[in-house]
Formats: structure tokens, sequence, C-alpha cells
């Protein structure tokens, strides 16, 4: 049986009010899951930022964005794999 056979298996079981809260647990954290991926994107853009720094070159604002975008594009994408 998999995890997920086992959770629904209990939830059969017990009563509606208790599946609430439940409920609400899984909702926390989900939501705690997503403000954890705000928190690393957030850390790479500053180390992105820091990168640049050093170069002491020109940079490409634009290129930095797109990047910053695929990468978090990406991790959503393993996040709802993962979740399926």
């Amino acid at each position: 049986m998999t995890l997920k056979e086992e959770l629904i298996n209990e939830l059969d079981q017990i009563p509606e009010p208790l599946i609430q809260e439940v409920l609400d647990f899984l909702q926390f954290l989900k939501s705690k899951q997503n403000s954890s991926t705000q928190t690393i994107s957030a850390r790479t853009a500053l180390q992105k930022l820091v990168m640049i720094g050093q170069r002491q070159q020109p940079c490409d604002a634009v290129q930095i964005c797109r990047e910053s975008r695929d990468e978090l594009e990406i991790r959503c994408s393993l996040q709802q794999f993962s979740q399926a």
C-alpha cells in the first residue's frame, strides 16, 4: 500500500471534524513549503547580484531576470511533479 493509499484509508476512518483539522494542517504545510521556495528564490537572486558585483563588468539585467524566472519555473515544475 502506498503512503497516499494509507492516508486515504486513515481519512476514511475518522470523524468529519478531525478531517477538517487534517485539511487545515495539510494546507499549512503546503503554505510553508511555498514560502520556503520563495526564500530560496530570493537567496538565489541575491547570490546572482553578488556575482554580478564581483564581475565588475557590464551585465544584461534582462538576461539575469530570464535566468531567475527559468530557474523558478523549473523548481515549481519539479515540486508539482514530486507531489503528483
